[in-house]
Order: structure tokens, then sequence, then C-alpha cells
């Protein structure tokens, strides 16, 4: 069953994700320990990316977020929240993804898909500004502050010519399948479904050229396959892998076709992080648990002992006083002094002492020949009132313990029904006005909203324009109306104009225009007027603008 995503499921995933060029990071979340989503604008709409230690991709299925920001998440937030992505690509032929992100600076977003994975923000120097697990490896060391290293380099097959890859097989002293999977990789599933289509012994060690050759170019059409992504499933029903093309290797199975690797990579991966957070919680919350547990056996054992010390010292003490007259017969001939005390105890058929704490035992009990009978018993009762003393406090403690255990299993159990219900697909969100139009919400916080066509623009500007908004407009022709909705009346800052501007030149046909950036402009509703000059006509979606602009000049595209 495949639990990771290998460099060739990454290659493929990759060449994907790269339609996330242009769009704008809006927040970033922490799902759990290892986790994180990042909620993304693009021309097609809202997306979000999840990173997981063991794959990433697109997601449309329901990973929620605590309520309360990590450190982390928030790290990201300030420094990518309203950045740009410009690139993304994967390392050489490595589990490792790089997503470039410009913003008041330029960074670099590391995913290491591999071990326990990792995320780093890179500054433009590629010095560690935050990471989510500082590691330290053999030949390299991640931490805030240093220098991102790489790890050591492995092949890159995709760039590797036929002299390259025969020259590796020679090398090797591994049968073809491992040298394929491990020297040059593939992957142990990939390493096999490149020796069924060729038709090569898996086991030999040894490989001629001209079999090399139809190696590598089994390589080859592997690498260059069209996405023809699907979710195999074992003779039982369940997962066991996920591929971006039908593999001979799978002949038989039942799978279940996407349209997209990525499409197939969320659906498989989702069940597979669910039942890995589910269990991680399920350990972290029974931790507690047990722990308490534990404090409670231990001191309930230790009140039990507390008892049977309560019970045995106090008829130690009746005893002495029920045996009274023949203790002090013995206690006054010890008195005499004629022949040393343990002689003395020996001739009356006492055989047990302890020569140092000069006593001997008497039915069980020791007693002290230096002391009284009175004096004896009181020892014993003395004994008995400290362990009942130490018994009222086990007493207490055990019931801080029960009402410490009644909450953590509580704890337990609401905490695992929130994962649960984290995980459940939720109700449909409840249609607003708004998703009738282009949308989003800026990096402030702030509603935006854009016409897509003369319609919406007319409808935007006459029902849902008010005194406190501000209106944006490119000059580029064909473009659309954009408002930032102000219903508090707070000051509007500045990065929300700049990215509501962004917008504005984005939805217009600068795109098809070939250019790169254009000019915008921002007024105040009391600005906008239906009303023509005379002899002109208005038509559907335009308006006039009176009045001194705010310029936005040479906004790039980019949404």
């Amino acid at each position: 069953m495949k639990t990771q995503l290998s460099s060739l499921d990454l290659s493929f995933l990759v060449s994907e994700l790269k339609l996330l060029i242009g769009a704008r990071v809006q927040k970033v979340y922490q799902i759990d320990e290892r986790s994180i989503r990042i909620d993304l604008h693009s021309r097609e709409g809202s997306k979000e990316l999840i990173v997981a230690p063991h794959f990433l991709s697109l997601t449309q299925n329901p990973y929620k977020t605590g309520k309360k920001p990590s450190g982390f998440s928030m790290l990201l937030r300030k420094h990518l929240s309203g950045g740009i992505i410009d690139s993304l690509e994967q390392y050489d032929f490595d589990r490792i993804v790089e997503i470039g992100i410009k913003n008041r600076e330029d960074y670099r977003l590391v995913f290491e898909v591999f071990s326990k994975g990792n995320v780093l923000l890179l500054d433009k120097d590629r010095k560690i500004l935050g990471l989510l697990d500082w590691q330290r490896w053999k030949d390299r060391t991640l931490g805030v502050g240093k220098g991102y290293e790489y790890p050591p380099p492995t092949v890159d097959v995709k760039g590797l010519g036929f002299e390259g890859f025969f020259g590796i097989l020679k090398k090797s002293n591994k049968s073809l399948v491992k040298a394929l999977a491990m020297d040059l990789g593939l992957g142990g599933v990939y390493a096999e479904e490149v020796c069924l289509r060729s038709k090569m012994d898996k086991a030999s060690t040894t490989v001629e050229e001209k079999d090399a050759m139809i190696v590598f170019e089994k390589v080859a059409e592997l690498l260059k396959s069209s996405i023809d992504a699907r979710i195999v499933f074992d003779k039982g029903g369940e997962k066991l892998d996920v591929t971006p093309t039908k593999l001979l290797a799978y002949e038989g199975y039942d799978e279940k076709r996407y349209a997209k690797f990525g499409e197939a990579v969320d659906h498989y991966f989702f069940e597979l992080n669910v039942e890995g957070i589910k269990e991680e919680s399920e350990e972290r919350f029974s931790r507690e648990v047990d722990r308490l547990e534990s404090l409670r056996k231990n001191l309930e054992d230790s009140t039990r002992e507390l008892e049977e010390e309560i019970e045995r010292y106090k008829n130690a003490g009746d005893l002495i006083y029920k045996r009274f007259q023949e203790l002090s017969g013995v206690l006054e001939g010890l008195k005499q002094g004629r022949v040393h005390w343990m002689e003395y105890l020996k001739s009356l058929g006492y055989s047990e002492f302890k020569e140092k704490e000069k006593s001997f035992l008497f039915e069980g009990i020791w007693v002290d020949i230096d002391k009284s009978v009175p004096e004896n018993a009181e020892i014993y009762y003395k004994k008995s009132k400290k362990a009942r003393q130490k018994l009222a406090g086990a007493e207490e403690t055990i019931k801080r313990v029960l009402d410490d255990l009644s909450k953590a299993k509580e704890r337990k159990d609401e905490g695992m029904a929130v994962i649960e219900k984290q995980f459940e697909k939720g109700e449909t969100r409840k249609k607003k006005w708004y998703d009738a139009f282009r949308w989003f919400f800026s990096s402030d916080g702030f509603l935006v909203v854009g016409g897509k066509d003369a319609t919406t623009n007319e409808v935007l500007i006459k029902k849902h324009l008010e005194p406190s908004d501000l209106v944006f407009h490119s000059t580029v022709h064909g473009a659309p109306f954009f408002i930032i909705k102000n219903p508090d009346k707070k000051e509007i800052p500045d990065s929300t104009k700049e990215e509501t501007a962004q917008a504005a030149v984005s939805y217009s046909s600068a795109w098809k225009d070939g250019l790169g950036s254009a000019d915008t402009y921002c007024i105040k509703p009391e600005q906008v007027s239906k009303k023509a000059p005379s002899g002109q006509f208005m038509g559907k979606g335009a308006f006039m603008i009176y009045g001194e602009r705010e310029w936005f000049r040479g906004v790039p595209l980019g949404v």
C-alpha cells in the first residue's frame, strides 16, 4: 500500500500544480502538527493546497483547522499573505517541491515530501526564516537562521541521456528492478512497471546495451505518459495505490479513474491522512488519561497498604495490652540484670532478637526491653495513627486524581469528537449575494467584489454599492468594476487597495492583449453616475466617472 508519493508521482503532480502560478496567497493554516493548508485565489477561483509529510495536493476535502493558529502558520501568513506565486517546480527528480512567492520580498516555500516531511520558508538569500520541524541529518542541519541545503544529489532520470543511463546500470551490482528502483530513483512499483513493459527479466544483474536501450525507452515512455490517473484497490477493496497513468502491474485490479492526478492523490491520501491524524490525536489524548489511570492505581494500592498498616499496628498495640501481665513479668525479670538480656530471654523460650535496638519478637511483635508495656503499646498506636493520617491524605489525592481523570476522559472524548467532525463532509455553504460575482477577501479581511460581464457590472454598482465602499476600474478595454465593501466604515489599508487594483486589471482584456501590467484608478461611490452627458447613451454595465481619481500605475497582472 502506498503511503507516500514517489519522485515520479511528484513529477506528474507538479506539472498539474503549475496552474497555481499567478495565484495569490490568502492565508495559511496548520491542520495538525505536521500538515498545513494554504488558501489561494487564482484565475479559476479559490483553491486549497494541502501539504502533509508524504504528499501534497489541491483538495476539495474538508481539512479544517483549529481555532488558534500555530506560530509557524502565523509566520507564513506574515510573510506570504497577499503574495503572488511566480514559480513552482520539483527540485531535480527529488521529492522536494519549491514554490516561489513574490510579496514585499521574494520568498521560497520548500516542501520536503520524504522521511517525516517538512515545510521551510526561505528568504531571497535562501536563509531559513521558519520551518515546521527542526531536523539534523548526517550531511545537513535544518534550523532557523541557517542556509538551506538540499539533501545529497540523486539521479535525475528525466534529464539523463542513454549513455549515463546505461553507465548506471553497468556499474550497479543489483538486479535490474532494484537498480531502476534505487539507483535511478523510480521506486519499486514503477521499476516493476518498466520491467514489465520492456519484457526484461527483472532479476537479471547484467544488461546488454541493446536491452538497456529498450529499458531506457520504456522509462522515457513512462515519464511522458498522458495523465490517466487512478486509485487502485486490492482484492479486499482497500486502497492500494494511486498512479498518474495506467500500469500493467495492476492489470486485473479494481480501479477508479480521475481526470487529474491531483484529484486522485487528494482522494487517496485524505482517508490515510485522516486516519493518521486520528491515531496521533488518540495517542496524544490517551497519554494524559493513561498517566492518571496509572497514578490512580498506584494510589489505590497505597491506600490498601495503609489500611492494612492501620489494622496491623492497632492490633499490635491491643495485643500488648491483652498480654499485659505476661509482658510485665518478662520486662521486670530483665531489670534484675543477673544475666545478659538475650540469654535471659532465651531461657524463657524467645529466639528472635534485634541486639542493636534491644528488642525481642513477642507473638510477632517487636518489644523494646527499655520501655514499659504501655510505652511499647503506644509505639504501635502512634504508627497506626500516622498511617491513618497518610490514608486521609491519599484518599484526598485519589479524589483529585479521579476528578482529573474524569476531565481528561471528557477532553479525550470531546477532542476526538471534534477530530471526527473536522473531517465530516460539511453542509454546503449557504449562498451569499456575492457568489454571483467575482469575489475574494483581501489580506486585511475586506470583501472585494467584481463584475463578470456588463450585466453583473450594472447590478453590482446599482444594487450593491454603498456610500462607505470604494470603486475600482481599469483603463483597459472591457475591464469590470470592483468594489471594496466597507460596511463598518473603517480606513481601508493600502494593501487591500493594491490587491483590488491588481484584480481590476487582471480580469480585464489585458491578458488577451499580452500586457504585463496596466493602470487602474479608485473613486468614491458618489463619483459614479449612470447619467450620460447630453446626446450620449450609457450602455449596460457602463457608467460615467466624475471628479479626481486615485491612480495605481503599472499594476502587474497576476490574480
